[in-house]
């Protein structure tokens, strides 16, 4: 007689059912593993790994040229000169949001970022630099335009908070009322925030807020958006949290490398990436 047997079913669709994990949040976490090993220190690493194994089995100059070419490579993303150049490409494609009393704005979206809530901490500390510079920029859009909202994305990641509420009590706490805020808690990323907004400012006027690494991918998904949608919303970049500038002179310790160079290549190196694949996708 044949004996059922008492293990477990492993195949993917008992697990993701009795996980409760669902198709699109796992391809979500994939994307984001991915993304991570594609960034350029694990890129680094795996080569200079790559190289001292080809180098102990025999391969010595594969391996010592594959190691050296692994260093250099960290080298020249961690000096001055390559930061400024693939940031300020980025983020000199848009302008930064010029006020007209002609052009009238309905709606002012911040886009999420991150935030960790602790009780120990004041409030202004929730959100992340990145997060309170762009809610800065979304306040200073929202205070030119009278009777505008502002928007708010973002969902809880790993915190008990989503990002939008994050966001809205710091608003709330510098003065903006409920009233004039609406938030979208469930979206994870750019594409699905071009996606659902689109749909809820229909055929008015929006600013996108983010940071000026993020706006180019970020209108071009909004862009895509409102392509796929019955509306025809006025779009207008936000870009905000520069980090590079035009004004900067180079001098002997550009030459050298620093660690606020090699995080700003990571931001820009990030948003060709997510570009690459937003097209890929389109």
């Amino acid at each position: 007689m044949l004996m059922r047997s008492s293990m477990p079913r492993l195949d993917s669709a008992y697990w993701l059912r009795d996980s409760g994990v669902s198709m699109a949040e796992l391809g979500f976490l994939l994307k984001k593993i991915i993304a991570a090993f594609c960034m350029p220190l694990p890129l680094a690493a795996l080569l200079l790994v790559l190289g001292l194994l080809l180098w102990r089995s025999g391969r010595a100059m594969t391996g010592k040229t594959l190691a050296f070419f692994s260093l250099l490579f960290v080298y020249i993303l961690s000096i001055h000169p390559t930061a400024e150049w693939m940031a300020g490409y980025l983020e000199r494609q848009y302008p930064s949001y010029q006020h007209s009393e002609q052009q009238g704005i309905d709606y002012v979206l911040v886009l999420g970022s991150s935030h960790m809530t602790d009780d120990t901490q004041p409030i202004t500390s929730f959100l992340s630099t990145i997060g309170l510079t762009r809610l800065m920029e979304g306040l200073r859009i929202y205070q030119l335009n009278p009777g505008s909202k502002l928007l708010f994305s973002g969902y809880s990641g790993r915190d008990q908070m989503s990002h939008a509420q994050a966001l809205k009590h710091v608003a709330n706490y510098l003065g903006v009322p409920d009233d004039d805020m609406i938030l979208e808690e469930g979206v994870k990323d750019t594409r699905e925030e071009a996606m659902h907004w689109v749909e809820v400012v229909q055929n008015n006027s929006l600013v996108v807020v983010t940071s000026a690494t993020h706006m180019p991918r970020s209108m071009y998904l909004f862009e895509q958006a409102a392509m796929q949608s019955a509306y025809q919303p006025l779009i207008y970049p936000g870009p905000t949290e520069y980090i590079s500038h035009q004004s900067s002179v180079l001098s002997w310790d550009s030459w050298l490398p620093a660690g606020r160079y090699l995080y700003r290549v990571e931001r820009a190196w990030h948003e060709y990436l997510g570009l690459f694949w937003a097209k890929l996708n389109r």
